[in-house]
């Protein structure tokens, strides 16, 4: 017995897909997901796991790192076990990351700055590192560039 004599009947409980011309289906895809709404709903969390994998894997080729700080050489920082030290200290970041851009400028290709944790017998702190990548000369030349002149002040 057809699909369509058994519906007509009342004997089967499926129902038919909707005619070539629907817009929410693909009338190529029945059950094995061929269609490409079908594949990427499929391949959804796979393919953002891929993403997340390739971007650690780029974070944990660039392991050479210099300690810049956590603020100007002459300022006064948040200190450890302060309330709100978390917040306040990433915000201290941050805000001396975008200083030392305006300086500096925006790292060449392979050198980054990022915010990085240190523990510490009285808890975790924070200090702005610069990774960079001995491939790229322009971004060793970067980090020891902002070791060696890190601006004094927050007028830079």
């Amino acid at each position: 017995m057809s699909l369509e004599k058994a519906i007509y009947h009342g004997k089967e409980r499926r129902k038919q897909y909707p005619k070539k011309d629907s817009r929410n289906y693909d009338w190529s895809c029945r059950n094995h997901k061929s269609c490409p709404y079908c594949r990427e709903g499929r391949q959804h969390f796979d393919k953002r796991y891929r993403r997340k994998a390739e971007l650690d894997m780029e974070e944990t080729e660039m392991r050479d790192y210099l300690t810049i700080g956590s603020v100007p050489c002459e300022e006064e920082c948040v200190q450890v076990g302060a309330e709100n030290y978390y917040e306040e200290s990433r915000k201290e970041c941050k805000r001396f990351i975008e200083l030392l851009r305006k300086v500096f400028g925006f790292e060449p290709e392979g050198a980054t700055l990022r915010v990085k944790a240190f523990p510490h017998d009285s808890g975790t702190y924070h200090e702005v590192v610069c990774y960079y990548d001995e491939a790229y000369p322009d971004s060793v030349d970067y980090a020891f560039e902002l070791e060696s002149n890190t601006p004094c002040t927050w007028e830079g």
